[in-house]
Formats: C-alpha cells, structure tokens, sequence
C-alpha cells in the first residue's frame, strides 16, 4: 500500500540521516546524538531551504519529497 511505501521512504531516510551523524562525527563535526527525529528533521529542512534560497519546490527535489510534503512538514515541524 502506499502508507507501507511511505513508511519505507522514511525509514531510509532517517537510516541515511543517521549514517550521516556517525560520518559527521568521524570526521570531528558536532554530533546530532541527544537530538530528536523531529529536531534533526528541522534542521535537515531548514539547511535544505536555506541552501536553495527559500526555494521549497528546489527544496522538494533535493530531499526526494513532494512539495506538499514540503510545506506539511513546514507546519507540522514549525
């Protein structure tokens, strides 16, 4: 179903933010370890935006997501 798809998406997701962390922190960069999921997924959207320009359909294409789930994410994540 589409909501097992969903939940696999983001199950990758967070998998490929979490690998991510552990680089990051081989590599010396403070880690995002004591962060929730929703605190590490505002600052992953919030740096996405700031690096297309405020651009959220740009934003969309570079985190593999629809821009309404864009803006959703925008309201839910504040």
């Amino acid at each position: 179903s589409e909501m097992c798809i969903r939940d696999r998406r983001q199950a990758a997701r967070t998998a490929a933010l979490l690998r991510e962390n552990r680089a990051l922190r081989a590599a010396g960069v403070p880690p995002l370890a004591g962060l929730t999921l929703e605190e590490i997924e505002r600052r992953a959207l919030a740096d996405t935006l700031r690096a297309c320009g405020g651009n959220k359909a740009a934003a969309a294409r570079s985190l593999g997501i629809s821009e309404k789930t864009v803006y959703n994410k925008l309201k839910r994540l504040g």
